[in-house]
């Protein structure tokens, strides 16, 4: 069993067909089981299957919309201190490859800025192929600081999104929902369970 520290920004990343809904779901479900008082806010550019689950506080869907509720409505949650261990709000974002680039880049990459450095949560989730942008992402570049995610049937180059060199993997050997922890340095072998 690996856990994880609710601190920090987290890339959860696979190609279609990966278990990539069913890993975020598993993080938001043990989020809500762990820390029970802390807001957890979904943010997506446009529909998503994870919008309709009970564990969200707020669901935000839009480019637009996004920006705003990030901007005036989160930011006093992660630009104040976190209570020790304790994140004041988890912030996760579906299709996050859909915001490189986008109206609310800038935006974003302030607030990963600011989770990292007071010790709040953000899970940045997609498919791989969507953290490839065309030319540089300061956005991109502040989520790989992080050095920590969850990598679903890895490719050699995936761990370039958390800025680590994975090991040799053989595509058998990662059926829907394997993937790689990466964390503290570390990299573990993980099986993320189908909910439901």
């Amino acid at each position: 069993f690996v856990g994880f520290e609710p601190q920090g920004a987290y890339v959860v990343a696979g190609p279609p067909k990966s278990g990539l809904s069913s890993a975020v779901r598993w993080m938001a479900e043990s989020l809500q089981r762990a820390l029970p008082g802390v807001p957890r806010v979904l943010l997506t550019p446009r529909a998503s299957e994870l919008s309709g689950l009970p564990v969200w506080t707020a669901t935000v869907t839009g480019i637009p919309q996004l920006k705003e509720y990030l901007t005036e409505k989160l930011a006093p949650y992660y630009t104040s201190q976190s209570q020790g261990t304790v994140p004041n709000v988890a912030i996760v974002i579906d299709r996050f490859g859909e915001l490189i680039g986008s109206e609310a880049d800038a935006a974003l990459t302030e607030a990963i800025k600011q989770v990292r450095r007071n010790g709040h949560l953000l899970i940045a989730a997609g498919e791989t192929a969507g953290f490839a942008p065309s030319g540089f992402s300061s956005l991109l570049t502040e989520l790989k600081n992080g050095r920590a995610g969850l990598l679903l049937q890895p490719q050699p180059n995936d761990g370039d999104l958390v800025k680590t060199q994975l090991p040799r993997v053989r595509a058998a050997d990662f059926p829907r929902g394997r993937g790689f922890w990466v964390a503290n340095n570390e990299i573990l072998k993980v099986q993320i369970p189908e909910v439901e």
